[in-house]
Parts: structure tokens; sequence; C-alpha cells
């Protein structure tokens, strides 16, 4: 009799057993497909938070409302005030919120196949002067080591020219990752862009966060980024101009532009004509003396001889200077460098003086001077 009841017990208890082991299955995955939904819905407001708001108009006010209604997923880098005052927000899922779990490759993979994905959105507001000069939004998603999406969007006071496509939008820059599919992309832009380009700039497509699989995602991330990047790639895949594969800048058709984009801005004196140097990187060099100090040098520097590089010299442009006459030079955005950008050694001239001014101007981290921490 006893051995009976053993025996049906046991099949009972397998049975019990499964239905724990699928119910505690069922409420994983409910758990984490819910978790994914709210962190998805959160993060589209969050997003749409950020593209109200416009840059040089938004006042220091206006953002701190926007810093209360996010203070429980945000803080506050160093102090705020309002001359300086950069907020950011962190939005996590389980997984991602807890880096020494995030690197095990089992729970990873089981995490995805209950239907989470280790997500992290992020995105900061930065005050100036009283007025909200920068922002950003990002997005990275995974599954399985796969990225479903790695892409960010943000504000900057300098665009550098790399190719032809500053010429097309000289206040934004795309740079494609990959673009088939399109997940993994970076955009930059200055908060002198038309804020409806800003607004499209800024559009996403946050359906990664809900993905469930472990296959990447097909549509594009950010659509209107990823779209004008492919209608582009012309420009990236073109010969360079010396032939030898090392790309040469091209020159910004804007002094302002260039001004703005500059490391630094001076009017220097010529001491000696251009000469080759013994770096076939920067095959060029010129001395001069600093007279006038107009961004990023000092008045200390005033006075000082030194010995400027031209890296642009390789793809057969040199500068038209006379020894003993005045100069405005445009560095590259190394300080510790005299690496004199393309075509960045111009006459002194009222115009071209009142020009550079306006550029530097644009470059609101030069012209407000970085925040002390």
């Amino acid at each position: 009799m006893a051995n009976k009841m053993s025996r049906s017990s046991k099949p009972r208890f397998l049975r019990n057993l499964a239905v724990a082991a699928i119910a505690l299955v069922i409420i994983a995955v409910t758990t984490l497909r819910i978790q994914q939904w709210v962190l998805r819905n959160r993060a589209e407001r969050l997003l749409t938070d950020l593209q109200q708001i416009e840059l040089r108009k938004t006042s220091f006010e206006d953002a701190q409302k926007l810093f209360a209604h996010w203070n429980e997923w945000g803080h506050y880098e160093g102090e705020c005030t309002r001359d300086h005052c950069l907020f950011s927000i962190a939005l996590r899922d389980f997984l991602d919120a807890r880096p020494s779990l995030f690197k095990r490759a089992s729970l990873n993979f089981l995490y995805s196949v209950l239907g989470g994905g280790p997500t992290d959105v992020n995105a900061s507001i930065t005050v100036i002067n009283g007025v909200v000069w920068e922002k950003s939004f990002g997005l990275r998603t995974s599954s399985r080591g796969l990225a479903r999406a790695d892409a960010a969007v943000s504000t900057d006071s300098r665009l550098p020219a790399i190719d032809e496509r500053f010429s097309l939008h000289p206040d934004h820059a795309i740079v494609p990752l990959q673009l088939t599919p399109c997940v993994s992309i970076r955009v930059k832009f200055t908060p002198y862009e038309d804020p409806v380009e800003v607004r499209r700039l800024m559009e996403f497509d946050l359906s990664p966060i809900t993905h469930w699989g472990f296959g990447r995602e097909k549509n594009d991330v950010m659509p209107a980024a990823c779209a004008e990047a492919r209608q582009e790639q012309h420009f990236t895949e073109q010969p360079t101009p010396t032939g030898t594969g090392q790309p040469d800048s091209p020159r910004h058709e804007s002094l302002e532009y260039l001004a703005r984009d500059a490391g630094r801005v001076a009017v220097i004196r010529i001491l000696s004509k251009p000469g080759q140097s013994t770096d076939p990187w920067l095959p060029w060099k010129i001395d001069a003396r600093l007279e006038q100090p107009l961004k990023h040098y000092s008045a200390q520097d005033v006075g000082m001889n030194r010995e400027l590089h031209l890296h642009c010299s390789d793809a057969g442009w040199t500068p038209e200077t006379r020894v003993g006459e005045l100069y405005l030079i445009f560095t590259d955005w190394s300080r510790e460098t005299e690496n004199v950008t393309c075509g960045g050694i111009l006459s002194v001239t009222e115009e071209n003086l009142a020009a550079a001014r306006r550029g530097i101007a644009q470059d609101y981290k030069a012209a407000f001077a970085e925040p002390k921490r």
C-alpha cells in the first residue's frame, strides 16, 4: 500500500514541479515584458520633452521644471547655478543597471530569451548664462551581444569640416557607424542649427527597446538621420585628394565657420618664410610671434615666438605670407599643438577680423569659458 502511494505521489510531485516552473517562467516573462514597455514609454516621453526644448531660447527657469519632473531618474553634474547647470538623466532596465550581472554571458542569454534586453537611455541638458545651450539623447540596447540600437544625438559648439558634407549643412554632422541596417549612428548639431532641423535630427524609433528576439532591428533607429547619411554616403567613398589614403580636411568656405570650429585663433606676425619640416604628416613649418589672442590663447601668450605647422601642404596648399606682416591663424582642436588648420592663415583686415569674431562668438564654450568644477 505504501509503495502504491509513493509511486502515485511521485508523478504528482513532478507535475506540480513542472506547473510551478512554468508559472515562474510566465511570471518572469510577464515582468520583463512589462519592464521593457514601461521603459520604452518613459523614454518616449523623455524624448518628447527634450524635443520641445529650444536651444538659446529655453530659460533656466523653464529647464528647472523639466529637471523637477525627471528628478527621480536624473542628477546634477556638479553645482547647478543659473550661470552653469548640467542635468543628466539615465533610464536603465534591470540588467543594465547591474553591470556585474550583465557581464555573465549565460545570464545575458537567459535574460534575452525571457524577453528582456540590456537597455540604457540617457539624456542631458546644459544651461549656460541662464539659457539652455546643449541637449542630448542616446539609446543603447542589445540582445546576446548584438546591437539592436546604438545611437546618440547631441549639441556641440564646433563641427570641424571633415569632407564636402560640411558645405551642405555646416551646423550639423552625421557619422553613420552602420547603415544596413542603420542601428548605429552619431549626430551632432550646433545650437545655431534651425530648430526644425534639430527636431528632425532628434527623431528616434524606440521600438528596439521592446523588440523580443536575438536578431538585429531592421528599422532605422534614427529615420531622418539615417536617410540623410545614405544620401551622402558617396562623399565618404571618394578618393582622397593626394591619393595617399590620408584625406585632407577641406577648407571652410566661410571664415565665420573657420573661426567657430578652430581650436585657437590669434593675430600673429610672420617671422620666417615657410620651410620644410622633418614630419611627413606636417611637412611645412613657419615661425611667428603672437600679437593678439582671440580664442583660447591668453594675454600671457602675447609676444611669444612659436613654430606653426601646416598640415595641408601635402595637398598643394601653402600660405602666401610675407615676413614682418600680420595674419590671422586658426589652429586645430588640440590646445597642445600649433597645427594650422587647412586654409587657416589669412591677412588681417577689418572685414576678416569682424567675421572671425562673429564665428568665435558662436563657439559658446569659448565665449563663456569652460565651467569650473
